[in-house]
C-alpha cells in the first residue's frame, strides 16, 4: 500500500529546504538591504570570562559597525567590569585563547549593574581582520567576547553574569 504525504509532512519538509536554502554560506557576501547578526547569546562569568564564536569574516567585510548589546547584568557585589570585543584567527584557533587579533573596542557599564546597547566603529579592525584571515590559512576568524577586570588588582567577582545579545553587524552610510 502506497501512503500519500500528509500536508503536515509536506509542509515541514518545505519549512526544512526554506530554512537550509536561506542559511548563509561561508563566502556569501552580506545582504546589502540589513544588517547581519552572527553568533548566539552568551553568558559571561568570573567562572567563564570569555565565549568564542565563529564568524565569516566575508559576510561582516562591509560592516563599519558593530552593536553589542548587554542584555543583563547580575553584579551582586557592584563591580566595575569591561567586557572586549575581538577578532582572532589561525587554522587551529588557539589565537583566540592567546589574545591575539584585532580589537574591536570595549564597553563599560555605568552603574555597573547596568545593561546597554553600544556602537563599536569597526571598518577598519573588520579590513584588516580580513586581510590576516586571507592571508592565514584560517577558513574563518573568530568572535571573542571577553570580560575584563576593569584593573589588575580588582579581580571579577565570582557572582558577576553578564549576557550578551548577538553581535550585530551594520554597513556604513
Amino acid at each position: 500500500m502506497i501512503r500519500r504525504p500528509t500536508r503536515g509532512l509536506l509542509a515541514a519538509a518545505a519549512l526544512a529546504w526554506a530554512a537550509v536554502a536561506c542559511h548563509p554560506r561561508p563566502g556569501d557576501a552580506a545582504p546589502p538591504w540589513g544588517p547581519v547578526v552572527l553568533g548566539d547569546t552568551v553568558e559571561l562569568s568570573a567562572f567563564a570570562p570569555a565565549a568564542v564564536l565563529i564568524v565569516d569574516v566575508e559576510q561582516i567585510s562591509g560592516a563599519a559597525v558593530a552593536e553589542v548589546h548587554l542584555v543583563r547584568v547580575e553584579n551582586p557585589a557592584g563591580d566595575a567590569f569591561s567586557l572586549r570585543v575581538r577578532l582572532a584567527w589561525g587554522a587551529d584557533g588557539s589565537a583566540a585563547f592567546r589574545g591575539e587579533g584585532v580589537v574591536l573596542g570595549t564597553v563599560g557599564t555605568y552603574p555597573v549593574q547596568a545593561g546597554g546597547r553600544f556602537v563599536l566603529d569597526v571598518a577598519d579592525e573588520v579590513r584588516r581582520a580580513r586581510a590576516a584571515v586571507r592571508a592565514s590559512s584560517a577558513e574563518t576568524g573568530l568572535l571573542v567576547l571577553e570580560l575584563v577586570p576593569i584593573a589588575a588588582d580588582r579581580p571579577l567577582s565570582d557572582a558577576l553574569r553578564v549576557r550578551v545579545a548577538p553581535v550585530v553587524w551594520r554597513a556604513g552610510s
